[in-house]
């Protein structure tokens, strides 16, 4: 029996702790966590599908990707001969 009002007082203490130091709507007047709050207000559905890299593009930025990365390696090589 004690352990069952062990427990009863910690949701008291936790519903008074939210209802004290929660913002506005994330309660309900019990103190306990209003789910709705934490739902999602709005959501979008992509009807199309996202443009993905085609070939081209992953070309592209592996040019330049080895671009940026031997351009320092000349240059070093210029310095040191």
């Amino acid at each position: 029996m004690t352990e069952r009002m062990d427990e009863a007082a910690k949701i008291a203490w936790g519903n008074d702790m939210r209802r004290q130091f929660s913002p506005a709507g994330v309660c309900l007047e019990d103190g306990s966590i209003n789910q709705d709050y934490f739902k999602p207000k709005k959501i979008i559905i992509q009807l199309n599908e996202a443009k993905r890299w085609g070939e081209p593009e992953k070309a592209a930025l592996l040019k330049v990707g080895i671009y940026l990365f031997i351009l320092p390696v000349e240059n070093l090589c210029q310095q040191y001969g």
